[in-house]
């Protein structure tokens, strides 16, 4: 059997892809760019990819297409495949019909957090030898993969709530079958494909009422809303966060250079101490949500801290680099305003006595448009100095008087931090980053998309400025 996939370098789509090929089938792929990790992934599969999109892609006729998101009804392959006859299949669509029927779902839903929440549990099962299938749309650096199919009865798997296809446009985490969920948190997101934030809380409604009775949900307390979203939840449900009427209420927590040491309190009374390797607070609801949905499932407490402990992360968040001339380079994949405030406060806890220099790049669909400016403007407290930029350019029909202007972000920034500027391109925002740093400064830079070509023409500046500080220091005889 051979499958053709649309949009394969997609971090999800290189995931099912492989699956596919562990199944047994003969897979290809196509995208318009490969671009690691996911084309090394698919390379060391030994899966083909196939540059840009043609019908002549299809000419070993497969027996189906997996169509991803990035793929309209004008794509050429989809118009060539339904052209043949050939089936067209949704990403969620066939991870439900190869993977999930014969297996207990736990998805992990919510605006923030869910790669990471998703890939922690994945390690904490694994940990526990109980052998899990997993799918992330991130690669946890424990496993160096973003997939795993185990032989024991759990998928682990991120539930997106951006849409399935063109021809579904249904979120992804209705497929999902879930006999177990979470839900992180619930703010407004995706403006291209809700109308509005009510919009997107009666899809979460719908999803929570998909957890059967028998099953267990954790979710979020901090997030009122989800008091409502939870009113159509028909399975059990605990709560767990910061919020005092939490079941499992994080007490207290402190930062230090290995990580993060917090305090768990029980509606039993009973409290515990755990300790991750990540920063924030945002990562210490996280390890807190897999926590209580892993001992809702049977996991015992002491092996579920055990592996919290051991849990490495996953690329692209929070993650070094480079460092160059003392100066520290961060990259994080936080794009929404909540998540950008959130990171900037983990890097001040992590570099209490650093200089940072935070980077945003406007890049997501939601981050494009003016409804988030104000949000913004005041998401970057603990950063000393700002560098954005301006909103990316897009193939899409949002118009121009609805993107966001970087330069009200920039003035509402300016009210409390050292300086904040915006720039067309990222050679400038590096020539004007780099004639301000110093050795010990830490940069983090955030974004949803790649952002290589800023590092690189920062860290050619960086080495210009270090070699040429050693030549001066060999002249004077140091």
């Amino acid at each position: 059997m051979r499958a053709h996939v649309i949009g394969i370098c997609g971090t999800a789509m290189a995931g099912i892809a492989s699956m596919l090929k562990d199944l047994g089938l003969d897979v290809q792929g196509s995208d318009s760019t490969a671009y690691p990790p996911m084309s090394t992934l698919l390379a060391d599969k030994g899966i083909e990819i196939m540059s840009g999109y043609s019908p002549r892609h299809l000419d070993v006729r497969p027996d189906f297409v997996v169509v991803g998101n990035v793929a309209r009804r004008d794509n050429p392959e989809v118009v060539e495949a339904q052209r043949l006859g050939i089936p067209l299949r949704s990403m969620p669509q066939t991870i439900h019909d190869q993977f999930l029927k014969d297996r207990v779902s736990l998805t992990v839903a919510g605006t923030h957090g869910k790669t990471s929440t998703t890939s922690l549990l994945a390690w904490i099962f694994g940990y526990a030898e109980a052998d899990p299938s997993y799918l992330v749309g991130g690669i946890p650096i424990n496993f160096g993969s973003n997939y795993r199919l185990g032989q024991g009865p759990h998928f682990i798997i991120e539930g997106d709530e951006y849409d399935t296809a063109f021809f579904d446009k249904e979120a992804k985490f209705f497929h999902y079958d879930p006999t177990f969920a979470v839900v992180t948190s619930l703010e407004f997101d995706h403006a291209d494909i809700y109308a509005d934030f009510p919009t997107l809380q009666r899809t979460f409604e719908r999803f929570v009422a998909l957890v059967p009775p028998e099953g267990s949900l954790a979710y979020c307390a901090d997030y009122a809303v989800l008091d409502e979203v939870m009113k159509h939840c028909r399975s059990r449900r605990l709560s767990y966060g910061f919020s005092t009427h939490a079941d499992i209420r994080v007490v207290d927590f402190e930062s230090g250079p290995s990580g993060t040491r917090f305090e768990l309190a029980e509606a039993s009374g009973e409290r515990r101490t755990l300790h991750i390797r990540q920063w924030g607070r945002h990562n210490v609801l996280n390890a807190t949500a897999a926590f209580a949905i892993a001992r809702e499932m049977g996991l015992s407490a002491p092996v579920i801290v055990e592996g919290l402990a051991t849990f490495k992360g996953v690329v692209r968040r929070f993650q070094t680099v480079a460092s160059e001339g003392g100066v520290t380079i961060i990259d994080d994949f936080a794009h929404h305003p909540t998540a950008v405030r959130e990171t900037i406060m983990a890097t001040r806890s992590r570099f209490p006595e650093a200089r940072i220099f935070a980077v945003y790049h406007f890049a997501s669909n939601t981050s494009r448009r003016k409804l988030f400016e104000e949000d913004y403007a005041q998401a970057f407290p603990g950063a000393d100095q700002v560098f954005l930029t301006y909103p990316l350019q897009k193939s899409d029909d949002l118009k121009p008087e609805d993107y966001l202007d970087p330069e009200v972000v920039v003035r509402g920034i300016e009210t409390y931090a050292e300086k904040a500027q915006a720039f067309a391109d990222f050679d400038e925002m590096a020539e004007a980053m780099a004639a301000e740093l110093r050795p010990s400064d830490v940069v983090i830079a955030m974004s949803g998309r790649d952002l290589s070509p800023l590092y690189e023409a920062l860290l050619a500046r960086l080495r210009k400025r270090s070699s040429a500080t050693d030549e001066l220091s060999r002249a004077r005889g140091h």
